[in-house]
């Protein structure tokens, strides 16, 4: 758990820089940032918001936790011996790909290179072809359904196995205390804090949920349907 004690330093290391500022003055954030620090004048939402205004001259500062890879380790995962989330979404994508556009895996990355993500670079794709407007939505909605519904999330659960090593170690227990400790941090952060993703909405809840941290307040998450959520609404 050499991951999670290093994500926590590092979080807690954020949130002091954050806690530290008293310039109003913003900067454009890194898309590799572990933790983006802006201001906004919007008013406080609720967990279900999707989607805020930044005003730059507003002096009122939140937390932007990325989730993919960050919230949880994905070669410890792997290390486990079964397949990590971002390993799962990865394959799933490349089938896709081949089932509906005939793309090869090397054309499916060269889309998350040139674009940030496989789905964006196909979303430019059916744009270019002239495709509807509806014609693109249902492919998102097929895309999100097929990679996303079957993600495993066992990965991130706590090993069941509870015994104990002959040095009276438990990998159960301290992982959980390990889990405890981001809570607590999460809890008392003096900042509203939101989540990012480039994962659905509903793929972001569910590991929120595996990881034990649904009791923790967000003010919203971030994600790529998130118009399409809050249109819906």
């Amino acid at each position: 758990m050499t991951y999670l004690i290093n994500q926590l330093i590092l979080l807690t290391f954020f949130v002091f820089c954050i806690m530290s500022m008293t310039s109003a003055r913003t900067e454009s954030p890194s898309n590799n940032s572990l933790v983006h620090a802006v201001d906004t004048s919007s008013s406080t939402s609720s967990f279900s918001s999707t989607s805020q205004k930044f005003n730059p001259t507003s002096k009122k500062k939140v937390l932007i936790l990325d989730v993919d890879n960050t919230l949880y380790n994905e070669e410890h995962l792997q290390s486990n011996g079964g397949l990590g989330i971002e390993e799962q979404i990865i394959r799933k994508t490349h089938a896709f790909g081949r089932k509906y556009y005939s793309l090869t895996k090397e054309q499916c990355d060269e889309l998350y290179r040139n674009f940030g993500s496989t789905i964006e670079g196909l979303r430019d794709m059916l744009i270019s072809q002239k495709k509807k407007d509806i014609e693109i939505e249902q492919m998102l909605q097929q895309y999100y359904s097929y990679v996303y519904d079957g993600i495993d999330m066992s990965c991130l659960l706590p090993s069941p196995q509870t015994s104990q090593t002959h040095t009276g170690y438990s990998h159960e227990e301290d992982t959980m205390q390990k889990r405890q400790m981001l809570i607590d941090l999460l809890q008392n952060i003096p900042h509203p804090v939101y989540l990012a993703s480039n994962s659905p909405k509903g793929h972001v809840l569910k590991v929120i949920n595996s990881l034990g941290l649904s009791n923790v307040k967000f003010e919203g998450i971030v994600t790529p349907d998130s118009n399409r959520d809050s249109q819906g609404a």
